[in-house]
């Protein structure tokens, strides 16, 4: 059986997409777990093992909800 793996990013990768400092990332995370009630500032996360990763499709929805809309 295949299993197709959802794809994930590391901190850096993040930086790189979304030019947000892999340290505004760490902030982020620190604050939604320290206060689970106030509204995420980042993209999704999950800790797989000892490390921090983005899922890829919760990265691309946190982006295009924060791009501010086009004009015509």
């Amino acid at each position: 059986m295949i299993v197709a793996l959802e794809k994930h990013l590391s901190p850096r990768q993040v930086e790189e997409l979304a030019a947000v400092p892999v340290a505004t990332l760490a902030q982020w995370r620190h604050r939604s777990r320290s206060s689970p009630a106030s509204p995420a500032r980042g993209p999704a996360w999950v800790k797989l093992g000892r490390l921090v990763r983005y899922p890829q499709a919760a990265v691309q929805a946190w982006l295009s909800q924060r791009q501010p809309p086009r004009d015509r």
